[in-house]
């Protein structure tokens, strides 16, 4: 039953990573029942997530995950209407980390000795770029007159 989500999954697309993704964690959803997809009902998912969230202490954004994959296949897929009295749980509000003056002021100044750096520093912390975006950012993504990219 499996490969149906997962021939599906590709009909619509999805990259090979999310196909990994989604049928890990069916697997695990019936490895964790001893069900088959056909037997499952609405108190198995709940089951499993409280087990994700209590016993693995997952993150609610993790659980949350495992949820859309599940929904997928049991709605989507094998159209089970099991999920109206499951909803996605609450996700932890994260404050942004912002630096005091001191902070940039240390920062910057250790870049210094290097121009390059130092400009780079300035565009990532100006435009919130993570280091995984700066690393891959190409000159033509650029528009350096206009000051965007």
């Amino acid at each position: 039953m499996l490969k149906k989500l997962e021939t599906e999954l590709k009909l619509r697309g999805f990259s090979e990573k999310t196909i990994k993704s989604y049928m890990f964690h069916n697997r695990k959803f019936l490895e964790f029942t001893g069900k088959t997809p056909e037997d499952i009902e609405e108190e198995d998912i709940k089951e499993y997530l409280g087990y994700l969230m209590v016993d693995k202490n997952l993150k609610a954004s993790s659980v949350n995950l495992v949820l859309c994959t599940l929904r997928f296949f049991y709605s989507k897929i094998l159209e089970k209407d099991i999920f109206k009295k499951i909803d996605s749980p609450k996700l932890e509000k994260k404050i942004p980390v912002v630096l005091s003056k001191e902070e940039i002021r240390r920062m910057l100044e250790t870049a210094k000795k290097k121009k390059k750096q130092l400009i780079l520093l300035e565009l990532m912390y100006s435009s919130g770029l993570r280091v995984s975006e700066a690393v891959n950012m190409k000159v033509d993504e650029l528009d350096l007159n206009e000051r965007i990219g």
